[in-house]
């Protein structure tokens, strides 16, 4: 994905980087952030490799920022973050599950998950987890 991002960001004869920050945000974060909710929940003690997973996506993220600001590679990435406006990657993560977990718990009762993402929320189970488990979990909600 970062090779295709650089082929539509030349900076000679492609896209101005005010529209490539619009594009990584509106299409790429969401196409990278797609399962998100099933294996990168930050509270979740079980998943292996999160960290790994998490760090190779935050890497496309830094080549996308280094296109939309013109810095040099060696910039630090915090600082480049703050500059082209784009949360860094973990907080990005940590703000997706918070917001479906925000979606889950406003669904109504009468919703046929409103039963169980109440029962979900009421009790941490140590076995068998399920995604709603983790997230509501993980939420605090």
């Amino acid at each position: 994905m970062g090779n295709q991002y650089c082929q539509f960001a030349k900076p000679s004869r492609g896209v101005s980087p005010k529209y490539m920050r619009w594009y990584f945000i509106a299409i790429a974060v969401l196409k990278m952030l797609y399962m998100a909710n099933l294996f990168l929940i930050l509270g979740n003690r079980m998943g292996k490799g999160k960290k790994g997973a998490i760090g190779k996506l935050a890497k496309i993220q830094r080549q996308v920022v280094l296109h939309v600001t013109g810095a040099l590679k060696t910039a630090p990435t915090d600082a480049i973050d703050t500059c082209a406006d784009i949360l860094p990657f973990h907080l990005l993560v940590k703000k997706l599950a918070y917001h479906s977990g925000s979606r889950l718990a406003m669904l109504p009762q009468t919703h046929p998950l409103g039963r169980h993402i109440t029962r979900a929320a009421a009790r941490y189970v140590k076995s068998h987890r399920a995604p709603i488990h983790e997230i509501m979990h993980a939420c605090k909600i």
